[in-house]
């Protein structure tokens, strides 16, 4: 917990983010700094690079999206091997942009998504299901392979 609050008092952070969107091609790296605190905020970027999944990772994401396919044990692979090309895209922004990983503060992950269950405003909310969303790309795999600190 110490090292999270020096991290938030630092003036100026280096983060990497990571984010794969709904068409399931590739995942999305920048580099950004963050300077200031609160309304000083400021983001610069410093790089920015789309990596592409594998051919036959879309497929096999997108069957886990369907409850006649989405079987637990394929969600739990899948989740560990988007986490692997995910700490891929930052090993590959990094050595892109001359950066090393001890110049990272910090990673933020929003993973890939899988299933989203909005909140049902038609439905008594006793009878609805719990709007939830499930993603994919397990942030340990990320820190342990790239050796940063990984949020999700």
């Amino acid at each position: 917990m110490k090292a999270f609050i020096e991290l938030l008092n630092k003036d100026k952070k280096c983060v990497i983010g990571l984010m794969s969107g709904t068409s399931v091609d590739g995942v999305d790296a920048a580099i950004v700094e963050i300077t200031g605190h609160g309304l000083e905020t400021a983001v610069d970027l410093l790089a920015f690079e789309t990596f592409r999944f594998p051919p036959d990772v879309p497929q096999r994401i997108l069957a886990l999206c369907h409850p006649d396919t989405g079987r637990v044990d394929d969600i739990c692979e899948m989740n560990f091997y988007i986490g692997h090309l995910f700490a891929e895209a930052v090993k590959h922004i990094l050595q892109k942009s001359g950066m090393r990983a001890s110049d990272i503060d910090l990673i933020g992950s929003h993973g890939q998504t899988i299933h989203h269950l909005p909140k049902d405003t038609s439905a008594d909310c006793n009878d609805s299901r719990y709007p939830s969303t499930l993603q994919i790309g397990e942030p340990a795999v990320i820190a342990h392979e790239t050796g940063i600190p990984t949020i999700a």
